[in-house]
């Protein structure tokens, strides 16, 4: 659903600056910063962001606390999140 709407709305002939997968990785940024989500839900909005093309996992950064968290990364033309 979040590919076929930033497709959709990114795309080929629309008036958006970024294209379909820069915008499927904010949509789940926003899903994951939103509030309150579910181990569950977080461990697969992250599996869902390492498929989006431009995508790059980060396995070895660490947090403040010294944690290992799960990172991903996105590059596209222009910069990088």
């Amino acid at each position: 659903m979040l590919r076929a709407d930033a497709v959709r709305q990114h795309g080929p002939g629309g008036d958006s600056t970024t294209g379909p997968a820069q915008q499927a990785f904010v949509a789940v940024g926003d899903l994951l910063r939103g509030g309150f989500t579910p181990p569950a839900t977080t461990a697969a909005l992250f599996r869902a962001a390492a498929r989006i093309p431009g995508v790059v996992v980060l396995p070895s950064v660490v947090d403040a606390a010294g944690q290992v968290p799960r990172t991903v990364a996105g590059r596209w033309a222009g910069g990088s999140r």
